[in-house]
């Protein structure tokens, strides 16, 4: 039998290429009662081929529960070769109002149905974009981790945007759920190697001098205007040559001060302000370079 093939979310942890998701067993999905023990017969012959790991989440009724007393039954050492990676996704109505303790219940409510001390993986969501708080759960989240109660952070749904807001934050997160590429002739998604930068790399390596590059990474703005591109902000600034330096000048002062902790948190929330300002300078880049054409 051939070994699964296995990618490194982070140094020292790998996962299969497939993971097994467990939303249909929740008693809001399943089609007709399950069968545990049949469940577990499953669950025992995915891990005896290799396929380790398993995905539930804190809202997938019953599901944590069910790979809690599965781990149960496992000696000891198979034990350790099985990873539940779980989500946390805040009840829509309880966003505005989230703080540390509502966080850190859900958490400990997973470790209990879980039954275990420490948290392989947790993702988490966010219903609602307009409501401002996903920076802060992040920040809680990576304090939960910095307890020893979960190993590694990850989001699901988030888009590129939300996602750079976090990271800029301070939190590291190893893992995001794909975003789907646009059915169109004019939209092409490119896969790079893991490593600081390659993306950034490829992008400045695959621009030609008028091409537009849409980002929120201050570093990568810099080589774009350097190599005579237009560099625009999910929040609609247009990135110049002069207000570039002044950006990375913040960027590192606002870094250095969330390492000593004298500041904590990220941007704020994008808004409809925002978004109507980012559509406005696009139509104005747009319409530049059709007319240059």
């Amino acid at each position: 039998m051939s070994e699964v093939p296995r990618v490194e979310l982070a140094p020292g942890y790998t996962i299969p290429r497939i993971v097994t998701g467990a939303w249909q067993l929740s008693e809001g999905h399943a089609r007709q009662p399950m069968a545990r023990e049949a469940v577990f017969s499953n669950f025992d012959a995915l891990v005896e081929h290799g396929f380790t790991a398993f995905d539930c989440a804190d809202i997938y009724t019953g599901v944590e529960e069910l790979l809690g007393e599965f781990l149960q039954r496992q000696p000891a050492a198979r034990r350790q070769r099985i990873q539940i990676h779980t989500k946390l996704v805040p009840d829509r109505d309880a966003l505005p109002g989230i703080d540390r303790g509502y966080v850190t219940r859900i958490i400990d409510r997973s470790l209990q149905r879980l039954g275990v001390d420490r948290l392989d993986l947790v993702q988490f969501s966010w219903w609602d974009y307009d409501v401002p708080g996903y920076v802060e759960t992040a920040g809680w989240l990576a304090q939960l981790q910095a307890e020893g109660k979960i190993r590694l952070l990850g989001a699901t749904n988030f888009d590129t945007a939300r996602f750079h807001e976090i990271s800029d934050a301070g939190v590291t997160l190893v893992a995001n759920h794909a975003l789907p590429t646009p059915p169109s002739r004019y939209v092409t998604a490119l896969q790079v190697p893991k490593g600081f930068d390659v993306a950034d790399n490829e992008i400045i390596q695959r621009m030609a001098p008028g091409d537009l590059v849409i980002t929120a990474d201050i570093p990568l703005a810099a080589e774009v205007i350097g190599k005579g591109g237009t560099a625009l902000n999910p929040r609609g600034e247009l990135y110049t040559t002069e207000n570039v330096r002044q950006r990375l000048a913040m960027r590192d002062l606002m870094e250095q001060l969330r390492s000593t902790g004298e500041i904590s948190g990220g941007p704020a929330t994008l808004n409809k302000q925002d978004r109507q300002a980012f559509a406005n300078q696009l139509d104005r880049a747009l319409t530049r370079a059709l007319g240059a054409n």
